[in-house]
């Protein structure tokens, strides 16, 4: 018998019948156990019919669910087709979300790649700092975040490439050949901080539980431009060393070393929605994004 009902029910119901299970079905749909019983209930009320009923070990469809099973293939068959339609049309984009210090290293090498594996997708870069990255994940705002953790929700997929420390960024004085701080050094020297919420860092906590305290004299909330802050200065900052790398190069100025205290490495996380798995061009897309974070040096 044609019914209408939503897709998300629907899909709910395609993969309960398939898994015979609450936990398998919540898994594969990237969404939560509880979620998904209140979308049975639901399912129960518009069908009034149990339709999945617990044998101890597994789900099985009640008589009706047999029966309505096939007209909610079909339904999730013509959805996927409509999809993929839309994944091979010729205006394909893919939004990727990250902090600029980010963008800055490891932009051009995404770029470079899908040019290579990708030629017809679109690359769009949206700035964002870690604590909104989860969100925007969640809202579709973006396909991928690129960050430095923050994301816990169990509808968001997380792949690790290790971690990065961060360094003292500064210009040496003429005339010295070290290129290492002390602590005593540091605390002497002016400070310009990169902070995405507040005016303190993680490096500051530190430092005060050790009865220490640097002098902040500027702050911002990006990397862009940040050695203009530096050069001629007597400043330092803390950045990622794959932007001092990048800044010394460019540079010859500038010189890095090592936080004069015990810090804390930050981990460097691709993030998805795990539901988008779905699409076989997101798939290629992730496949591509992991292929340039994989073979990336980010110490």
């Amino acid at each position: 018998m044609p019914f209408s009902m939503d897709l998300n029910l629907a899909l709910i119901f395609y993969e309960l019948y398939a898994c015979r299970s609450i936990s398998k079905a919540a898994a594969k749909l990237g969404s939560s156990q509880p979620t998904v019983s209140r979308r049975l209930q639901e399912l129960r009320l518009v069908f009034e019919d149990p339709l999945f009923i617990s044998n101890g070990h597994e789900l099985s469809p009640t008589n009706k669910a047999v029966t309505i099973y096939p007209e909610i293939s079909k339904l999730i068959a013509d959805a996927n087709a409509i999809f993929h339609q839309a994944e091979n049309s010729n205006v394909s984009k893919v939004v990727i979300a990250c902090s600029d210090d980010f963008e800055y290293f490891i932009g051009p090498k995404i770029i470079e790649e899908f040019s290579k594996s990708l030629p017809d997708v679109l690359v769009i870069f949206h700035q964002v700092n870690t604590l909104l990255a989860e969100q925007i994940i969640i809202d579709r705002k973006a396909d991928f975040c690129i960050t430095a953790g923050g994301t816990h929700s169990n509808i968001v997929a997380r792949e690790g490439f290790g971690t990065h420390k961060d360094v003292c960024l500064y210009q040496k004085p003429d005339g010295s050949s070290d290129n290492q701080l002390s602590l005593s050094q540091y605390l002497k020297m002016e400070h310009f901080s990169v902070h995405f919420g507040g005016s303190e860092g993680v490096s500051d906590e530190i430092l005060r539980r050790n009865g220490f305290k640097r002098k902040l004299v500027g702050l911002t909330s990006h990397y862009c431009g940040i050695e203009r802050y530096i050069l001629g200065t007597g400043r330092v900052v803390l950045v990622p060393v794959y932007v001092a790398k990048l800044l010394c190069a460019q540079h010859p100025a500038l010189v890095y070393c090592d936080i004069p205290f015990n810090s804390v490495n930050d981990p460097v996380e691709l993030s998805y929605r795990k539901d988008s798995l779905r699409s076989k061009f997101f798939k290629k897309c992730r496949d591509v994004l992991v292929k340039v974070m994989k073979s990336t040096d980010w110490n």
